[in-house]
């Protein structure tokens, strides 16, 4: 709510837009991992980061930027740990959006 004045239209287009875009994102960076392609991993956090940005969900962002560095600091494995949580931070800014 805070990136918006009111909860109108074009705010409900513009999440509903941010969900489409993130899901796939999530969905990425978990393929990435599963075929052991870890720069694609890092590029699909690395958007699915700023995609959370621009939509105010911060739980899904810290996330994202949490897999990104790992992996940019060399810690594939802790990047792959700290992916685990992309699908359940998605699934509380979903719910949160869902609720509005």
């Amino acid at each position: 709510m805070e990136l918006f004045s009111a909860l109108d239209d074009e705010a409900r287009t513009f999440l509903n837009d941010f969900l489409d875009a993130a899901g796939p994102l999530v969905a990425g960076v978990a393929a990435a991992f599963a075929g052991d392609d870890l720069g694609h991993a890092r590029h699909q956090a690395h958007a699915l980061a700023g995609v959370a940005k621009t939509a105010g969900a911060d739980v899904l962002a810290q996330a994202a930027d949490r897999v990104e560095e790992s992996l940019l600091q060399g810690n594939p494995e802790d990047a792959r740990q700290a992916a685990k949580a992309l699908p359940f931070a998605l699934e509380q800014v979903a719910s949160t959006i869902a609720s509005l």
